[in-house]
């Protein structure tokens, strides 16, 4: 037996009174009854109750036993104590003590244990939390720990605080419909609010299936603050069936009446006012049409923004744009029905005329054109237009098509680059480009393909991927915001020379003539892009762990989920943040300089951008700023279509050669550079979220 365990039979009632019976020396044979609480059996606490103990007398033998419950591997078998022995021990300590125990007896060691078990539980709470461990895989472990004496609860739904109240769900056309609600997720999220405050939310809504093999789906409603990246998304309702909504009305009611009172009055927290404004409804095509109750993307009168029309290609099976510009499309002529070919309509029940449909977002004060958004980049640029223009390269019919030598040599450059600690998914070969995921496009067109395509393509087709390339890269960054109208000439121009060389606009590629205004309206693409709701999407589907009941098994993971925000305590870190200390240096061998920013002694971690526009090799950095060496060659990697210098990106034949250290202040980094080295040709571009942020 442990010894926590046998100090609590010590403290237990019964065995005091026993032994008070036997100090005044009654000597009636009779049994006397210990009740136990402790006792343990097959590794799980159990009640060992109305365990006989004989009062030892002269005619007992020294034999006489008394029976305690006790841990062992064969639970079978209990530890025995001599009688006579453990009652004189029992005797002498109570002598020394008084007879009961004070309310302030062992409490240094009870606040002690408290302190360990309460450090235990959060522990426990926030691991199974973040591992989204299942509940009947941390019973068994709780179920051990209790047994060791840790004061934990035993019940998991306890230990997470999952939700014990019926989820309020009902049925509407298609599925079944979950209203959380914006105001509740504000409460949690601002619960510390301390002053008046207004704030842009971005909403998103999407379909996701739950299985490999089914057709059960959810459509969350999601929505995440703007420029608070910390705020993971909230969830505002969750529809589930095994079809999307089959009635619009139905799915977006609720959270339209709420937002409408909420836009209107805001929300009251700690008596401070919270004003919220919706800033852009950020989707992917499908799931805007759906919302907006217009024709899909693809079809002829399909464009959100302009009333292009399109025209059905024989060789695509699709319809293609080929008019790049036509006139905008206003929110009042959306509003007044203007756009007859635009909307969505369905069949009156018993009838064969059909009414257009009309969204409830229509009654929510916004732009119904201007802030739905077209330009998320991991959709469009991604996705849409960096994997389509890939792909005329690998499989396409347009005479310039890898063959499989050229394919091979890319692919094994590409296995061979080394990328910094902050992307975090290698490229992989070209080989498997249908199964690249968006961060694979989006690294290839950002820091990649510039240091292969040119020994893979001809000069035309180069530089018309450096024309995507360069507008990408003004649109992806703030610090870029005085180029966007070079970046608006160089998006029209890809598609001019896309038309030439492929033969046909789609809708992904038209669109690219919209993203312009909107970086200007809403802030560089990542401000407006849906890779956080993907991100959070992937979780909500690692929530449901059976194929019983799923959207109650998703309201119970939020549910704890909440419950950790509610108790735990966020910090803030403090940059510069030094780590790795070498002691023969004296000098740190790893720096963080913002999140997302991280300098380390390494090829692809080293190099970074000053003031200056020199180009520094980080070797280690103090509290007072970093040793490096300034690369001694490096030049423009291109100077068409326009000087790669605007956009700070390099070029350098000898990474080895460089000026004697020195030591740069943290104020003199500008940013950190992606280096890429592809036959002895190293490429440096800035990466992209570590420049600094200029004032629109």
């Amino acid at each position: 037996m442990n010894r926590g365990n046998w100090k609590k039979i010590l403290k237990s009632g019964s065995y005091r009174r026993l032994l008070n019976k036997y100090k005044n020396g009654d000597t009636d044979t009779k049994k006397f009854k210990i009740r136990s609480t402790i006792g343990i059996k097959s590794g799980k606490l159990c009640g060992r109750k109305n365990r006989l103990v004989k009062k030892p007398t002269e005619t007992d033998s020294s034999e006489d036993r008394l029976l305690l419950p006790a841990f062992h591997e064969d639970s079978s078998k209990i530890c025995e104590v001599n009688t006579e022995e453990l009652f004189r021990m029992e005797e002498n300590r109570l002598e020394e003590e008084s007879d009961y125990y004070s309310p302030d007896d062992g409490e240094s060691s009870e606040d002690e244990d408290s302190t360990c078990s309460d450090t235990l539980v959060e522990f426990l709470r926030n691991w199974s939390i973040k591992y989204n461990v299942p509940h009947r895989t941390l019973k068994p472990l709780l179920t051990r720990l209790n047994s060791q004496d840790f004061s934990i609860p035993k019940d998991p739904r306890k230990l997470l605080s999952t939700s014990r109240f019926e989820a309020d769900i009902y049925d509407i056309q298609g599925g079944k419909y979950w209203h959380n609600g914006i105001g509740v997720c504000l409460q949690s999220s601002f619960g510390n609010l301390n002053k008046n405050r207004t704030i842009d939310i971005n909403v998103n809504i999407d379909g996701l299936p739950l299985y490999n093999n089914g057709t059960e789906q959810v459509w969350p409603i999601l929505f995440n603050v703007a420029h608070h990246p910390e705020i993971s998304p909230l969830v505002i309702g969750i529809y589930e069936g095994k079809t999307k909504p089959g009635n619009i009305e139905e799915f977006l009611e609720p959270f339209v009446e709420e937002a409408v009172q909420i836009l209107k009055n805001g929300i009251i927290i700690n008596n401070f006012l919270l004003e919220i404004r919706i800033r852009a409804f950020i989707c992917d095509s499908p799931a805007r049409a759906f919302v907006k109750g217009v024709v899909n993307f693809n079809s002829k009168h399909g464009c959100l923004k302009c009333c292009t029309i399109g025209e059905y290609s024989t060789s695509m099976r699709t319809n293609v744009f080929p008019q790049t510009f036509a006139p905008q499309r206003t929110d009042k002529d959306f509003r007044d029905g203007l756009y007859e070919e635009h909307y969505q309509k369905k069949r009156i029940a018993g009838s064969n005329q059909t009414v257009k449909i009309s969204s409830p977002i229509l009654k929510l004060p916004i732009d119904m054109i201007e802030d739905f958004i077209v330009a998320d980049s991991l959709h469009l640029l991604h996705l849409g237009v960096m994997k389509k223009l890939l792909k005329n390269y690998t499989v396409g019919n347009n005479g310039k098509r890898w063959n499989s030598y050229e394919k091979s040599m890319i692919s094994s450059k590409l296995n061979c680059i080394r990328l910094p600690i902050e992307i975090h998914r290698a490229v992989r070969s070209i080989e498997s480009l249908s199964h690249w995921k968006a961060t694979e496009c989006a690294t290839f067109l950002h820091y990649v393909g510039i240091s292969l395509l040119d020994q893979s393509l001809d000069s035309e087709h180069f530089e018309n991927s450096l024309c995507l390339f360069c507008a990408t890269t003004i649109c992806s960054s703030d610090n870029y915001h005085d180029l966007l109208g070079v970046a608006q000439t160089m998006f029209e121009k890809f598609i001019i020379n896309y038309e030439s060389f492929f033969g046909s606009i789609t809708s992904n590629l038209h669109n690219l003539v919209h993203v312009v205004e909107e970086v200007k309206r809403f802030g560089s693409l990542p401000s407006i892009s849906s890779y956080p709701f993907e991100n959070y999407l992937y979780k909500i589907k690692q929530m449901v762990r059976s194929g019983k009941l799923p959207l109650n098994q998703i309201i119970n993971r939020l549910s704890e989920q909440n419950s950790l925000k509610s108790s735990s305590k966020i910090s803030q870190e403090q940059y510069p943040m030094l780590s790795c200390f070498d002691a023969k240096s004296v000098y740190y061998e790893r720096v963080k300089l913002a999140t997302g920013f991280t300098l380390r002694n390494r090829f692809e971690d080293q190099w970074f951008l000053t003031d200056d526009q020199s180009i520094i090799a980080f070797k280690n950095a103090s509290k007072i700023g970093i040793v490096g060496s300034k690369l001694a060659e490096y030049t423009y990697l291109f100077e068409t279509p326009m000087c790669s210098k605007i956009i700070r990106t390099y070029k350098s034949y000898n990474v080895s050669r460089f000026e004697e250290e020195k030591l740069y202040c943290y104020e003199s980094v500008f940013c950190k550079l992606v280096a890429v080295t592809v036959d002895k040709r190293t490429t440096f571009t800035p990466l992209l979220h570590t420049l600094p942020k200029c004032s629109q």
